[in-house]
Formats: C-alpha cells, sequence, structure tokens
C-alpha cells in the first residue's frame, strides 16, 4: 500500500485531524505523482489565463506543470506549444 512516496507510516488516523491541524497533514501532489511527467515555466500568467506557449518539446497528452517550485496545474503538449488543461492557482 504505497502510492509516490506516500505509504502506511506517513498516514494520519481522521480522528487526528482537526481544523487547526489538518493543512498540516497535506502533500504536495508532485510527492504524490512522483511517476508524472512535469515541466517547469518561468512566467505563470499565460498559463493562469488559458493561453498556448510555444514549446520546443514532443507531444505529450498530459504533463504537470510547476512554476518556482510549486505545482500550478495540468497542460498538454500538442504541435510545439504548451496548452493549459487544468489550472490549479488564481
Amino acid at each position: 500500500t504505497k502510492i509516490g512516496n506516500l505509504n502506511l507510516e506517513n498516514g494520519v488516523k481522521l480522528a487526528q485531524l482537526n481544523p487547526q491541524n489538518w493543512q498540516d497533514n497535506l502533500f504536495d501532489i508532485t510527492e504524490i505523482l512522483t511517476d508524472f511527467p512535469k515541466i517547469s515555466i518561468d512566467k505563470i500568467d499565460d498559463f493562469v489565463n488559458g493561453k498556448r506557449t510555444f514549446i520546443e518539446q514532443d507531444n505529450i497528452e498530459e504533463i504537470m506543470v510547476i512554476c518556482e517550485n510549486k505545482f500550478v496545474g495540468f497542460a498538454k503538449i500538442e504541435n510545439g506549444y504548451l496548452c493549459p488543461t487544468k489550472v490549479m492557482v488564481n
């Protein structure tokens, strides 16, 4: 019973969580989806606004997008463009 770097030893019982500590027990999605393809971008504005960005990379159906070491969403790379599919920041 393991997903990425997480296993039962990392788990916390629901009874141990409360409104003050639940956020302390969250894991970054990049720690969970360790085998998922990732790409880093320098500027977040175009991605957040759904704009396609030219990128020299082969087509990829789904890729995790990171900006300044933080997960910002998912995209696909199609015909030389990074196309946002799910933006996870505002």
